[in-house]
């Protein structure tokens, strides 16, 4: 079977045992990068907290009516503005600069979805886009696989911007 196109799931189904044993792949691949310091699978997401990045920066894959996501989420709004600012500054484009990483990984799937920033009810500030991952039928070593490298993507672009950057000086 090959990796799903993205179809839009409802909220009774969003966790399937495919995308259980997808986050089981892709949190293997993501522990054997050495790029993260904790890779964990909790509360039907996949957390992970980048070896550079500051401690209260996570990256997730959650799934939620509107499909499969990979995020960059922190409760530190300092964190969120500064790269905003650098973004803004620079006039550099985060979609881009995601697509440009996930090329990196060897990824040559569909694109992630435009990316959207906001603060969610958890109070997050969250830098998210949707994956071309249908949680209903994928097949979960190719999409575990693909979700790697969606967050790998996400951490090589992310984490050079703002105070992500272990050089940033305060």
């Amino acid at each position: 079977m090959a990796e799903c196109e993205h179809g839009a799931i409802g909220a009774e189904s969003m966790v399937t045992d495919r995308v259980r044993e997808a986050m089981e792949v892709a949190r293997r691949e993501l522990e054997a990068s050495g790029r993260f310091d904790s890779v964990v699978i909790e509360s039907g997401m996949l957390v992970a907290h980048a070896s550079e990045a500051p401690e209260g920066a996570f990256y997730r894959v959650e799934v939620d009516a509107g499909g499969v996501f990979v995020s960059w989420v922190s409760a530190d709004r300092y964190l969120s503005q500064s790269i905003e600012q650098t973004l803004v500054y620079g006039g550099d484009d985060l979609d881009d600069m995601i697509d440009e990483e996930l090329v990196d990984t060897g990824y040559e799937g569909k694109k992630l979805a435009p990316m959207q920033h906001y603060r969610n009810d958890e109070k997050l500030f969250v830098f998210r886009s949707r994956t071309p991952i249908d949680a209903a039928s994928c097949d979960a070593a190719r999409a575990g696989s693909s979700l790697a490298k969606f967050v790998l993507a996400y951490e090589a672009a992310v984490g050079q911007l703002g105070d992500m950057s272990p050089d940033e000086e305060d």
